[in-house]
């Protein structure tokens, strides 16, 4: 498997970023999106501190893996009062499910928040990727206060 299977895109990790930066989020990454040599390449940390060395300026956005971005999502979320926790559902498929519903009138015991266009990446790690862009866009995920 390349490292561009193992990590969320470029554009995604840009979008991810901007909202950290948003919110005042600090976030690591064992991988970066660089521009460097006149393309966009995925390096980990060690392989940037000797880019560095080399005095070229570069433009960097981590590089979250599925790992990362597991630990990374909230395991519960509050919505209208009630509790949803982190389901994940298959290669590429994640659920935020509350299991306290009483149930309806089609026999579903649990309520499931849905979240449009976020189902069935190329990669886990896309749709990871996406699910943690939707919860900071949607103020489900804050900055630590120190």
């Amino acid at each position: 498997m390349n490292n561009e299977d193992k990590v969320i895109s470029l554009e995604l990790a840009k979008k991810i970023d901007k909202e950290h930066k948003r919110l005042g989020i600090e976030v690591k990454s064992e991988f970066y999106w660089v521009f460097a040599y006149g393309g966009w390449w995925i390096k980990t940390n060690e392989e940037i501190n000797s880019l560095t060395y080399s005095g070229e300026a570069f433009e960097t956005y981590p590089a979250h893996d599925v790992a990362e971005l597991g630990e990374m999502l909230p395991k519960e979320i509050i919505k209208d009062g009630k509790e949803f926790r982190l389901k994940l559902m298959g290669v590429a498929h994640i659920e935020y499910i509350n299991d306290d519903f009483p149930g309806d009138e089609y026999g579903r015991l649990t309520e499931v928040l849905l979240f449009k266009d976020i189902c069935c990446e190329k990669t886990e790690a896309e749709t990871r990727g996406k699910m943690r862009l939707w919860l900071l866009i949607n103020d489900y995920i804050k900055a630590v206060k120190k």
